[in-house]
């Protein structure tokens, strides 16, 4: 009995030294409690920062400025900047702004000249593909329709300026004399007055009536053989006159170098 009575005892005692140590070092656990990044930060914000991180932070703060004023000058915004900066400084920012801003297209330009289309194919497969790969067969309606209204133009366009003559100057007729050309065996030279002009025009166009009438009555009555008739009549008047002036031999003679040349140009060359 004395001896578990002194074990409890011993029990006790080392429970009681545990209770202890435990409220003991409680409030050292909750006043350490924080976490070890906000501890560590509210330490940083009591001790004064190093000259490594000072030097990194004037650098990243002196490029950042750089960089602005960079941006800036490039874009053409020359607001805050004097003139005698701008010309001291070793790069032409008139030219690096014409340069930037025709180097530089939309971010979008190439998403927008060839989107992505959904549409149905052949065997009805729904299948997403760039516009300019899909053909045109297949596009979707909607598709068909915008394409059509962007490249189609409706009404009357022109691209360059086009000379329109005032109304007194285009009333002015032609006149023929203050122009010294040759302007062929067809040239009619009207009048610039225009009572004289519409007769001279009436006197064309009746003339012109009555040669398709006449062409028309000589096709009808066999017109070739009656051209071939006159024109054999005019060959034999010639070769009589020809042999009054020449003499018979000389128009014999004539005759024969002329067949002897038609033969010589159809027989071939040795």
């Amino acid at each position: 009995m004395g001896g578990a009575s002194m074990s409890a005892s011993l029990l006790g005692l080392k429970a009681e030294l545990e209770r202890t140590r435990a409220s003991a070092a409680a409030p050292r656990r909750t006043s350490s409690s924080k976490p070890p990044k906000v501890a560590a930060k509210a330490r940083s914000l009591h001790s004064p920062p190093r000259d490594d991180e000072v030097s990194h932070n004037q650098v990243r703060r002196s490029l950042e400025r750089k960089a602005r004023t960079y941006a800036q000058l490039s874009s053409g915004k020359y607001a805050g900047v004097s003139q005698a900066a701008l010309l001291e400084s070793s790069i032409d920012w008139t030219r690096k702004v014409h340069e930037h801003q025709s180097s530089s297209p939309p971010e979008s330009a190439d998403h927008d000249a060839d989107p992505m289309v959904e549409y149905i194919d052949e065997f009805g497969r729904t299948r997403v593909s760039h516009l300019s790969e899909i053909p045109r067969h297949l596009l979707p309606r909607e598709e068909k329709e915008e394409e059509e209204d962007g490249t189609v133009i409706y009404g009357p366009a022109q691209s360059f300026p086009v000379y329109t003559p005032a109304p007194r100057v285009a009333a002015k007729k032609f006149d023929a004399r203050q122009e010294m050309r040759y302007r062929g065996a067809a040239f009619y030279r009207f009048s610039t007055d225009q009572l004289q002009r519409e007769r001279q025009m009436n006197e064309l166009a009746q003339q012109h009536s009555h040669t398709q009438a006449i062409r028309s009555t000589t096709q009808r009555k066999g017109g070739t053989s009656l051209l071939k008739t006159r024109l054999a009549q005019r060959a034999h008047k010639v070769h009589d006159e020809r042999l009054r002036i020449l003499g018979p031999a000389a128009v014999h003679q004539r005759s024969q170098r002329i067949q002897q040349a038609r033969l010589a140009a159809l027989l071939p060359s040795t």
